[in-house]
């Protein structure tokens, strides 16, 4: 048998009729759909990390602005800014990973959460793509990854997948 959660299975994309005591499989774009949210997840922990190594950049730019704060205020500011983004960069990692690991299991609330981590993914990567640089490069990952989720967790035999965890 294959297995529910590969997303590299050539499985059809439609139900399978479930054996006694057996949960329904995945088609495949619930599979792949949790594949791309992983995707989301990784992209998403490495746009944070480069946030961490920019310390220095953030500053610089602060000063060149023509900023009447002064250094420790600038500081002071990087700092609060890149503890912010971290956090929240934080939070849509375990969120896409909980999405990830549950839509395969047919769990409504993750199809519901993963689709708002990827919508809000692709909204801040959209506005961070016009900046420029790897920073831009990783933003329009982010927006691909993102919208291939939404789409594939809406398709036709995600919504029947999805239905049939209900009523079961």
């Amino acid at each position: 048998m294959s297995d529910p959660i590969n997303p590299f299975d050539d499985q059809p994309g439609e139900l399978q009729s479930p054996r006694a005591g057996s949960a329904l499989s995945p088609p495949r774009e619930v599979r792949w759909a949790g594949l791309a949210l992983w995707i989301v997840a990784g992209l998403y922990a490495t746009s944070g990390l480069l946030g961490l190594f920019s310390r220095d950049a953030r500053a610089a730019e602060l000063r060149r602005a023509g900023t009447t704060l002064t250094d420790a205020q600038i500081d002071r500011s990087v700092t609060l800014r890149i503890a912010v983004t971290s956090l929240f960069a934080l939070a849509l990692v375990g969120l896409a990973v909980l999405s990830a690991l549950r839509v395969p299991r047919g769990r409504r609330w993750a199809r519901i959460t993963g689709t708002v981590v990827a919508g809000l993914g692709a909204a801040t990567a959209t506005v961070r793509a016009f900046g420029g640089g790897a920073a831009a490069v990783l933003a329009v990952a982010v927006v691909a990854a993102s919208l291939a989720a939404v789409v594939l967790l809406y398709r036709r035999p995600a919504n029947t997948f999805f239905a049939a965890h209900r009523s079961g």
